[in-house]
């Protein structure tokens, strides 16, 4: 998705089933309204705190690179996920690459 985002929509829309018509203006509309670097700016999402969850909107967003997870995610964190990973898509098939 980080190397072309545009190829990625597109095929993220077809698989959806979505019409092709006038798409390639909603493919820019949509990689522009979920840029990550211009969220971060919004002031909405630099200021406050979640009602329910208490956690300060600026914390949704990290630094937004490949990788950068494993400087945010324990080792017992990261085990946990992948069981429950292996657990909610067990039968489908999928392979994740890790075990």
């Amino acid at each position: 998705m980080k190397q072309d985002p545009k190829r990625e929509l597109k095929k993220l829309v077809c698989f959806l089933g979505k019409p092709l018509m006038a798409m390639e203006e909603k493919v820019e509309k949509v990689l522009w309204r979920s840029n990550l670097e211009r969220l971060k700016k919004q002031e909405v999402n630099q200021q406050g705190v979640h009602s329910w969850l208490g956690i300060e909107y600026k914390f949704y967003f990290r630094n937004g690179g490949v990788g950068d997870w494993e400087n945010n995610v324990t080792q017992a964190m990261k085990e946990r996920l992948d069981q429950t990973i292996a657990m909610k898509f067990e039968g489908f098939g999928l392979d994740f690459g890790h075990e």
